[in-house]
């Protein structure tokens, strides 16, 4: 079924069919440039957009290593439970 499906989607390679979109752009925006002596035309149809929240993975690393490092210094200063061996009595 693939393969079928294949051969009736594939054919000739007709490069006049394509049209090369960004050099088209391009050459527009270069014209422009050199018709207004070469200030950078207006972008039409741009809109800035508003800054959204940027999170400073730097910090939010530093933060977690430093929880770590406490959890860590807590987990060290807690008396491990002793055995159960040490707590039987000698028979």
């Amino acid at each position: 079924m693939a393969t079928e499906l294949i051969g009736q989607m594939s054919g000739e390679w007709e490069p006049e069919k394509y049209r090369d979109e960004y050099k088209h752009k391009l050459l527009h925006l270069i014209e422009q440039k050199i018709e207004s002596g070469g200030e950078m035309p207006e972008a039409k149809g741009t809109s800035k957009k508003a800054p959204g929240k940027v999170i400073d993975l730097v910090s939010v690393l530093q933060q977690s290593l430093q929880e770590a490092e406490k959890g860590a210094k807590k987990a060290k200063k807690t008396p491990h439970k002793q055995s159960r061996k040490h707590l039987r009595k000698a028979a």
